[in-house]
This record gives structure tokens, sequence and C-alpha cells, in this order.
């Protein structure tokens, strides 16, 4: 889960999507609580995990900001789905070391089959006005993940779906 709060000076703040997005996920623990070992928060300086996430609800939560705490995680538990929630789809879900990325090739080395899974509605993306250029003005919404250009992925149900990879043409860039 990766689930920041808004600073004092982002101009997202006005829309805050992000408390719908806390709602979802806040439901979602709620509907799944049986069936979760683990729930990791991404904890990258200087984020603050958004003040609507109801952490008592999410079963053995810990923060993490590495690989190795994933996989020891993995490890000692019989876990065998892990669930990407959170901010923002199309850049920190995939490419920080614990993105989905990165524990896909992680993965590949593991004997033990485990299955990534997003759901769209307890995720947002981030979205550039003028793409590549520095300091574009940036709003979020939520991804259509149907749509995804960069990543491979396969319906599962509703807005479920199982991560199977990047894509082979994706040239790299952040967007």
């Amino acid at each position: 889960m990766d689930c920041w709060e808004y600073s004092a000076a982002d101009p997202m703040r006005v829309a805050d999507l992000r408390s719908k997005m806390c709602t979802n996920i806040n439901h979602f623990f709620q509907q799944y609580q049986n069936t979760i070992w683990a729930t990791i928060n991404a904890c990258y300086d200087p984020g603050k995990l958004h003040h609507e996430i109801d952490t008592n609800s999410c079963p053995g939560y810990v923060d993490a900001t590495e690989p190795p705490q994933l996989l020891e995680i993995l490890e000692k538990t019989s876990a065998n789905t892990v669930w990407y929630l959170g901010m923002h789809w199309n850049r920190c879900i995939r490419s920080r070391p614990l993105g989905y990325a990165v524990v896909k090739h992680l993965l590949s080395d593991c004997n033990k089959p485990v299955q990534l899974l997003a759901k769209q509605s307890c995720t947002l993306e981030l979205v550039e006005h003028y793409p590549g250029k520095q300091h574009s003005p940036t709003y979020e919404r939520v991804p259509n993940f149907a749509q995804d250009t960069v990543t491979e992925l396969t319906h599962v149900e509703d807005d479920v779906y199982e991560i199977v990879g990047i894509r082979k043409d994706w040239d790299g860039k952040l967007r």
C-alpha cells in the first residue's frame, strides 16, 4: 500500500481524490481481512500515511521500504498473493523498491508462486498536463487498467486485475 497525505502546498489537495481512494481501501481490508497475512505500508520519506487509512483494520500492518522486507514476509507466511493499492499507479506502484516491476523481477527467482493483483478503485494515477516537461502541472485520476499502455494486465473480476508484467515496448519513461 502506497497512500500518502497531501502536503499543504499540493494543488491536487483541492480535488481530494485520495479520500475516496482511502474509503475504498478501508472497505477492501474489511472485505478481505480474513485472507490477508500482512499489510505493508510502503513508507518512503518524507511521506506520511493518509489520515483516513484505518491501520487497525489492516491485518498484520507493517512499514517497509525494501524488497528483502517483502520477501521475508512472503517466506514466513503462506501468502501467495500481493495486492497493490494506493498511489500513483503509473509511478510509485510501478517503479519504487516495492513496486510491481521490481517485485515481479524478484519473484522470478523465487520458488514460491505469487500472484500480483491490483484493484482499480483502490488506486490513483498521476497525470502531467505537459508530459516530459520539467515542473509540468499535475493532477490525479482513477486509472483505467483496461487502457493501460505500459502494464500487462489480465482482468480477473470486477475492477481486479492481475499484473503480468511490463510491456516489452515501454520506453522506461514515467508519465
